[in-house]
């Protein structure tokens, strides 16, 4: 099946097809590592800023609860991230799927439109 379509007029729109998914993928993790690095900086200064009170105004609870907090969240952000870029992969898989099929048949298709 592969090998006609490789060899058939529909290897243009089947090739724009997987470059937009590529694309719309890779923006998509760029947002996710940026999303991490950013909470990764803004907890770096939480932390900075609560051990430089200790003995002062917080105790080593405060930093303990602090840090505690701080891996809570990074494993929530990146679990929703993970689980965005699992639906999207999964759609993208099932989308390419069909256009294959459809194409194999030989129905007219038109590439889909994949949001970004």
């Amino acid at each position: 099946m592969y090998h006609s379509l490789v060899h058939s007029p529909t290897v243009v729109p089947l090739l724009g097809l997987e470059h937009s998914f590529a694309s719309t993928m890779s923006s998509l993790v760029a947002q996710r590592e940026h999303a991490l690095r950013e909470i990764s900086e803004r907890q770096t200064q939480e932390m900075s800023s609560t051990v430089s009170k200790v003995g002062v105004h917080l105790t080593d609870d405060d930093v303990n609860n602090l840090a505690a907090q701080h891996l809570e969240d990074s494993q929530l952000l990146e679990v929703q991230w993970d689980s965005t870029i699992s639906v999207l992969r999964e759609n993208q898989k099932r989308e390419f799927k069909t256009f294959v099929e459809e194409s194999f048949a030989g129905r007219e298709v038109t590439t889909p439109v994949t949001p970004k």
